[in-house]
Formats: structure tokens, C-alpha cells, sequence
């Protein structure tokens, strides 16, 4: 029986800004990534001061900023938040041989006959938990048979 591990990061496209340029993300301030939406430039993703505020992802931007007119934005940068989402499935490979991103947020570890490495599937899970919050990252994971 295979085994999965699936890795979610809701918030991965802010954090993997924040990552790359410190200085524009601010932490203490309503912001959001914006992008051209079919009717408008619509918010892409919202930090958690925005998403507290009644801001969402998908919403327009001109409705987010009559919710909350001081809202800060930036173009959100998918071709780099892609890239890098590759580059950690690639880190990955510790927990796993086969693993693949799933997304825009998320990618997936085959971590059949992995475990025992770790101690367990539940060590594995931890230790790849931990690592990942240890990089500044919000995240979710899973773990099922295929």
C-alpha cells in the first residue's frame, strides 16, 4: 500500500514574498496580493491583519478598499511563488523519492517505505512539520494511502 504525504501552505504566497524581500510584506498592516481578474484586479491573497478585516481572496479590489480604505497591495508573483514551490517539493526529497507540486499552495511527498527512517510516520510527519514552520511557513499536512 503506497502512503502520501500531502503538504498544504495557505498562505504561500505572502510568506514566500516575505521570504525573498522582508521589506515588502509588512506584518503589522492590512496587505494583500493583487492580480487582473476577469472583471477588475481582484485580491490574489490576504495576510491575516487583512483577512481579520473582511478582506478575502477572489474579492475585488475595489470592494476590499471600501471595506478597508488603507489597505496595502502588491502584483502577486506567481511565476516566482511556482518556482519556488518547485524548489521546496525538490527539498523534499528527503521524506520521499517521488513528490510533485499540486496547485498553486501545495505539493505532495510519496513516502512509501520512507518512514522507518524517521522513526514512523508520525516522527516523518513532525519532523517534516517542523522544518517547514522553521522556514516561516504556515502549513497543513496530510497523510493517506493512495
Amino acid at each position: 500500500m503506497r502512503r502520501f504525504v500531502f503538504v498544504w501552505l495557505p498562505a504561500w504566497p505572502i510568506e514566500r514574498m516575505r521570504r525573498a524581500n522582508p521589506e515588502a510584506v509588512p506584518d503589522d498592516r492590512p496587505f494583500a496580493l493583487v492580480e487582473a481578474g476577469s472583471h477588475g484586479i481582484v485580491i490574489a491573497a490576504a495576510n491575516a491583519q487583512a483577512r481579520a478585516e473582511g478582506i478575502r481572496p477572489g474579492q475585488s479590489l475595489a470592494d476590499a478598499r471600501a471595506i478597508y480604505p488603507g489597505l496595502l497591495t502588491r502584483k502577486i508573483e506567481r511565476r516566482k511563488d511556482r518556482a519556488a514551490l518547485f524548489a521546496l517539493a525538490r527539498w523534499s526529497g528527503r521524506y520521499g523519492p517521488a513528490r510533485n507540486v499540486e496547485g498553486e499552495n501545495g505539493f505532495w511527498i510519496d513516502i512509501t517505505g520512507v518512514a522507518h527512517l524517521f522513526g514512523g510516520e508520525r516522527q516523518l510527519m513532525a519532523d517534516l512539520v517542523s522544518r517547514l514552520r522553521a522556514f516561516g511557513l504556515t502549513v497543513r499536512a496530510g497523510l493517506a494511502d493512495s
